[in-house]
Formats: C-alpha cells, structure tokens, sequence
C-alpha cells in the first residue's frame, strides 16, 4: 500500500493571504467612501446656498407680497433664512432652510444683525457680495453681483 496525503481544502497560508486581500479592498473602499461622502456633503452644500439665494432672487422679481426678499445666515442653528421685506426674528413669513453643520459660511450676512443679501422687487438687483463656504480644506466661492446674478 502506498502512503498518499489528502490534498483536498486549502491551507493556512492559502486562507491567510486571501483574508490580507480582502482587507486591503475594503480598507481602500471605507477610505474612497468617506472622501465621497465628505465630497458629496460639501456638494450639496454649495447647490443649498445657490438655491436659496435663486428662490430669494425670484419671490423678490415676481413681487410676492409687493416687497423686497433677501436672505440671511442665521449661525446660531446653522439655516439660511429667506425674508421679506427687513428681517425680523421669529416672523411667520421666515422660510427657514438647514445648512449642513460641518460646513462653515462667511460673506452671507448673519440674521442677528437684521440685514442679508436683499434682492430689489422686479428687478432682482442687490449690493455685491461674496459668499465663501468652507469644509475640511474644500473652499466655494459663490458670488452675487449687483444685477443679481448668481455664479457659482
């Protein structure tokens, strides 16, 4: 009789190196998912403040309720506020919208102080501003001109 070993099912250094493999694609995956996430957060970010400043653009130029709209920052809650006419804290006619709280924003008017961009009736027109939103070491720059324009 001769002595053979059993060659069936896979050895230890086999199973070894096939579970290093998988965890180095997930490790890889977890990191390229969180840069993804973060990029998709800041993205979104950016297309919350335009949008906000369009809606505010267009109640001001359809003349909704015969006044000026504007909008404010209010970082005490992280929202942007669109107003009527002046800003006044608490008012009914507030549209609150949440900003994203990893994301920090400067050149937007804070509500506290009662002003914003503020839009003209009709036209859309408004003082310039630079609005700049920051998060990690991502940076946007959105720009309203006096005509109104939003370019982003």
């Amino acid at each position: 009789m001769s002595l053979s070993q059993n060659t069936m099912g896979f050895s230890l250094i086999e199973i070894v190196v096939v579970m290093a493999i998988v965890a180095l694609l997930f490790s890889i995956g977890a990191i390229v998912g969180v840069d993804t996430y973060k990029n998709y957060t800041f993205r979104s970010e950016q297309g919350v403040l335009v949008s906000v400043l369009e809606k505010a653009r267009s109640r001001s130029m359809s003349n909704i309720y015969q006044v000026s709209h504007g909008v404010c920052f209010d970082s005490s809650v992280s929202t942007y506020v669109i107003f009527p006419g002046v800003y006044l804290a608490g008012s009914p006619s507030n549209e609150s919208v949440a900003s994203n709280k990893a994301a920090s924003v400067s050149g937007l008017p804070e509500c506290a102080g009662g002003t914003g961009v503020i839009f003209t009736q009709l036209s859309g027109t408004t003082s310039p501003a630079i609005i700049v939103v920051k998060q990690d070491a991502k940076l946007s720059i959105t720009t309203v001109n006096y005509e109104g324009t939003i370019i982003w």
